[in-house]
Formats: structure tokens, sequence, C-alpha cells
């Protein structure tokens, strides 16, 4: 890339952040792999060190790359978004997006077999990378042991099967840090930063179904919300 150094054009950090991002789209610069120096890219685009560690900065902050202390930067994995507002489970929004989800862990146990509540545990992973860690509460009439299997793909769509309509649902999202199970979970660190999404969700009876905690990586998912 020729740096336009005319009167007018665009600041030379930007025009360096966007040929590194144009590069990363074109996978010229590889995911999880490392973009060149600071050393080399002032080579490469025959500017200062302070222009250069601007365009890195830029691109850190939009979260297009990472630093790893004392090894480099990296291209970071790109966000997939989930919208705010839906009635949806994870893997069937990620589903209608084209998104293939797989889970790469799950676990059912009763807390009350008499009454059939149960526990439910998974890790839904994009390319066996974990994106979000669900702990849920289920409240429902049949015993879900006998349909493990099932819980592995959208759970509300097998409840749906079971003529469990979900007609309300309320999240609460907010800012937590991983202890060890979650962060165990999601191949992050302790304390680590995560988005917890706390949801409710009710039949069509009114009855409360389903309490759940879902934990999030934030490199790799965020928040989408379109308003038309």
């Amino acid at each position: 890339m020729i740096i336009d150094r005319t009167k007018g054009a665009k600041p030379l950090y930007i025009q360096v952040k966007e040929d590194i991002k144009k590069k990363i789209e074109a996978r010229v610069y590889i995911v999880n792999k490392p973009i060149p120096s600071e050393d080399e890219l002032i080579n490469l685009y025959s500017v200062s060190r302070s222009t250069i560690r601007e365009a890195i900065l830029q691109l850190v902050q939009d979260g297009i790359i990472h630093k790893k202390r004392g090894i480099g930067t990296f291209v970071s994995e790109p966000k997939i978004g989930g919208d705010l507002i839906t009635k949806q489970g994870f893997k069937e929004e990620m589903s209608n997006k084209g998104i293939i989800i797989n889970t790469t862990f799950s676990s059912i146990c009763s807390i009350d077999e008499s009454n059939f509540n149960f526990s439910v545990k998974r890790v839904r992973s994009q390319f066996d990378v974990p994106l979000v860690y669900s702990e849920s509460k289920l409240f429902l009439d049949f015993n879900l042991l006998e349909y493990k299997e099932a819980v592995n793909e959208s759970l509300y769509t097998f409840l749906n099967s079971k003529s469990i309509v979900i007609s309300k649902i309320i999240d609460e999202i907010e800012l937590t840090f991983l202890n060890k199970e979650t962060a165990h979970h999601l191949n992050m660190k302790v304390n680590e930063p995560a988005l917890l999404k706390t949801r409710n969700c009710y039949n069509q009876y009114g009855s409360l179904i389903e309490e759940s905690k879902s934990y999030y990586n934030p490199t790799l998912y965020k928040y989408e919300i379109t308003h038309n």
C-alpha cells in the first residue's frame, strides 16, 4: 500500500488502520495469528512509530486485534452478534443466522424428581471454541432425564414439541466476573469479565418453567439491537 500524503488526505494512522483491517478481512492476516511487528509495520508503511501505535490502538479498541504481553499482536476472533430482544434459545437463534453451534458439554440432574425439577448445564461452542456456558433450572411436568439427547439441541424447540409454548421472557444483562467453574467451561481465567444474562421463562399459562444464567465470552460475543 502507498500512503497518501497529499493535502486533505486521511490521517496517516487511519490509512494504516484501514489497510490492516482490509488485510484481516482478506485473510492476509489470519485469526489467532500475529500481525507484523511494530518495526515491520514501520518499514512496510514508511511512517513513524507513533503512527503505527495509534493505528494498532484503534484496532484493539475496535476488537479487531488484541495484544499478548511479551508475545505480539494477534488477529481476534470475530464477535458473533445476538439479538438483545428474542424469545429464541441461543442455538436456535444462531441457526437462524446461519451460524453452526455445537454443544461441547452438557449435564442434566434432578433437583426434585417428584416434581420434575431439573438442573441443566451446557456449553455452546463454535468450532469447539466456547461462546456461552449456561446453568438452567427447569420446572416441568415430565421426566427430562428421558430426553438427554434433545437437550443438546435447541431447548425451546424441544419444549415446543412437548406442547410448552414460551409466552414471556424476562432477561437481565450485566457485567460479571468469572469464578473457577464458569472460567473453566469458557476456557477463560478466574476473575476475567464476562457478560451475564439472567433469564426467567414462562409458559402459555403464566407458569415459570425456566430460571437460567448464561455466561458469554465478551471477546467472541456481542448483543445487537435492531430498530425498525
